[in-house]
């Protein structure tokens, strides 16, 4: 049944639907056909779009690691060979482009400017058809200019960051979230891309943690957790976690709060401390992440040598979704099998 609500089949039935409207003698079939020639036009935008980014990055000297528009993904297999397969990631349906851009280069900001101005660069361009002859490539025009401006306007809703926002901050040189966007590569990378770098383990960890923003500070315990699983180094972790005042969590958005507290459990688990919640701290907490609450419950059971329901259930998630390729879920198998698989 997963496969049926996938986006490809979804996507599918969906252009089969319209195309028999379309061919049909019923009053609706002109609309239907409208319909279609929009969501083909809708694709192509996209497609326009994130291949602005590719473009963009691939002129700096980056590599294409995956480039998703729609129902299709190209991205490199375990060979670093590009393939192309079919998305099954609703939250890559709008479009995604991932580029290899060593955090370490001297040039980071530069390729990265460069990569988030291509995508609405090219919709600019592509949005001149609104002078073009032909309906099909006037709405093409439209739709380009439409990406163009709700791409190129700099605004953080909620952590989701605009092209125009990530190009401000790079500009200004906001060392805080140059550093966030840097985390954010390494742990969405396919895992056979990725080099975890120890010295943004050591300047993310330098950072204060109380004075991050309640969206951020997620992803900085994120990185450190899976960095420190990664390469075996606790000390950068330690740093981090015993300088969060934990009391200060509840005036947090319950999410993030929740997000936080998950990590910061799994932390003090590895690093061989007492633990500072119980599953009473996570009861009201909306189940947003299902790998951390797995991970959570695997380990209070851990510790209070209670019976291993759990710590089976978060073992044969992480084994039922093995081809999971990203670096944090790799890291995630690291610390199943260094933590928690012997109790399996």
């Amino acid at each position: 049944m997963k496969i049926l609500k996938s986006p490809i089949m979804v996507f599918s039935f969906i252009c089969i639907i319209l195309i028999s409207i379309s061919i049909s003698p019923l009053n609706i079939a002109e609309a239907s056909e409208n319909i279609l020639w929009l969501a083909i036009c809708l694709f192509l935008t996209l497609l326009i779009h994130e291949l602005g980014h590719m473009i963009g990055g691939i002129l700096t000297g980056s590599s294409l690691l995956q480039l998703t528009v729609g129902p299709f993904v190209v991205q490199r297999n375990h060979s670093w060979r590009l393939r192309m397969g079919f998305n099954n990631q609703w939250s890559h349906i709008g479009g995604i482009t991932m580029l290899q851009i060593d955090s370490r280069n001297e040039k980071f900001s530069q390729k990265t400017i460069a990569t988030f101005l291509g995508g609405p660069l090219a919709s600019f361009i592509f949005s001149m058809f609104i002078f073009a002859d032909g309906e099909f490539l006037y709405y093409l025009g439209v739709f380009n200019l439409f990406i163009f401006v709700v791409t190129i306007v700099p605004y953080n809703f909620s952590g989701l960051f605009s092209d125009g926002f990530v190009i401000i901050k790079f500009l200004t040189k906001d060392t805080s979230f140059i550093t966030y966007h840097k985390m954010s590569k390494i742990l969405v990378a396919p895992e056979q891309s990725v080099q975890w770098d120890c010295s943004l383990l050591e300047e993310s960890a330098s950072i204060d943690p109380n004075t991050l923003s309640a969206s951020k500070l997620p992803l900085y315990m994120m990185f450190l957790f899976y960095g420190t699983v990664a390469v075996g180094d606790k000390r950068y972790l330690r740093k981090f976690i015993h300088r969060i005042k934990t009391n200060e969590l509840e005036k947090m958005n319950k999410v993030y709060r929740i997000n936080v507290m998950h990590f910061y459990l799994a932390s003090q688990f590895i690093l061989g401390e007492e633990l500072t919640f119980d599953e009473n701290d996570f009861k009201e907490g909306p189940t947003i992440d299902v790998v951390s609450k797995l991970r959570t419950m695997s380990i209070l059971e851990q510790v209070k040598g209670k019976q291993i329901n759990n710590t089976k259930t978060y073992v044969d998630y992480i084994k039922k979704n093995h081809t999971n390729r990203y670096a944090f879920w790799n890291a995630e198998k690291v610390f199943v099998k260094q933590y928690l698989s012997q109790h399996a």
